[in-house]
């Protein structure tokens, strides 16, 4: 009884933007395993991250050095919980995602105001909501249709859905209409489909993203989108900080943003980067380099894998190993 409640409290994640910073008991699950077995590579790297945060929060100062380790990293205390041997039905809990997502996006198009729902943000945000007679997208679990689509995508890379589940799951990501989204699936055809079926998908899926008249997803949006992010990078960056990262400052709030992958740099530096690529590496394999180089891609823009729940995704994802061989099925 006491090992299925630790296991149903590692579905929190997906509830937090329903239910708040309350649902943050399940990073107290994580400390489970600190003492468990680890590689020595595993070691050594503990011991050089433990460093470096310490420097985090000496930079910073204990509450946003606080915040910016929960933010960025806080997808090594995920790890941490299924290394424990916490699990998660990962095929009923996509259905499930994919549903919920479904239904709200039905609900906001047709009778309820988006505007009334606790994962959406405040009304004064305009640009998160369709003007009257548009599309709605829904942001459901993710609190972002981005983030939410992505996450979809990483999951279905991993799960053993027939075609019918997988329906449900491509119909999900297509109400979101993200453009995070779109690539995602994109990546997941090309390393899934046999090749003779990129002839007929790959096209026929740029077709429809050529032809459709919605601008998340429409190709002058991911023009304008790149030429943004390439600004960002020339205008905002200081190399001052390149090595170590800049200080969070009380006066930015937040370290979010839409461009994710500058943001880390900007707070992290070139050895925060160099840690960050090293624990993936220590822990990719042949069985999750996908849903892993999709959470990665999907990370550029909006920072999947820095929400909540897209800290849970990766966590989960990076136990993914192989079977040792003679283990049984």
């Amino acid at each position: 009884m006491r090992g299925q409640l630790k296991n149903i409290v590692a579905y929190f994640p997906f509830f937090y933007y329903y239910l708040g910073p309350t649902v943050f008991i399940t990073y107290l699950l994580a400390g489970r395993s600190l003492l468990g077995r680890f590689s020595f590579l595993g070691v050594i790297f503990a011991i050089i991250f433990a460093a470096y945060v310490l420097m985090l929060f000496g930079v910073n100062g204990f509450l946003n050095g606080l915040y910016l380790f929960r933010f960025f990293w806080g997808f090594i205390l995920f790890y941490l919980l299924f290394k424990s041997g916490i699990q998660i039905q990962i095929d009923k809990l996509l259905i499930f995602l994919s549903v919920l997502t479904i239904i709200e996006a039905v609900l906001i198009n047709t009778v309820i105001s988006a505007q009334l729902l606790p994962n959406f943000p405040s009304m004064e945000a305009a640009s998160h909501f369709a003007p009257a007679g548009d599309y709605q997208r829904p942001y459901s679990f993710g609190g972002s249709a981005s983030v939410t689509s992505v996450i979809l995508v990483a999951f279905l890379a991993v799960s053993r859905l027939g075609w019918r589940g997988k329906s449900l799951v491509i119909s999900a990501i297509s109400a979101c209409m993200s453009g995070s989204g779109f690539i995602a699936v994109i990546i997941y055809f090309l390393a899934r489909t046999p090749r003779i079926g990129y002839l007929l998908i790959v096209p026929a899926i740029i077709g429809v993203v050529y032809s459709a008249d919605i601008y998340k997803i429409s190709p002058d949006y991911l023009f304008y989108l790149l030429d943004f992010k390439i600004g960002q990078i020339t205008d905002n960056y200081s190399s001052a900080f390149l090595f170590l990262g800049e200080p969070l400052q009380a006066s930015e709030g937040s370290a979010g943003g839409d461009f994710a992958a500058l943001t880390f740099l900007q707070y992290n530096g070139l050895v925060g980067l160099f840690l960050f690529f090293t624990f993936f590496v220590l822990n990719i394999n042949k069985l999750n380099w996908l849903p892993i180089l999709i959470l990665l891609v999907g990370a550029l823009h909006y920072g999947v894998i820095f929400f909540f729940p897209g800290q849970l995704a990766l966590g989960y994802i990076l136990n993914i190993k192989p079977k040792p061989v003679g283990a049984s099925t």
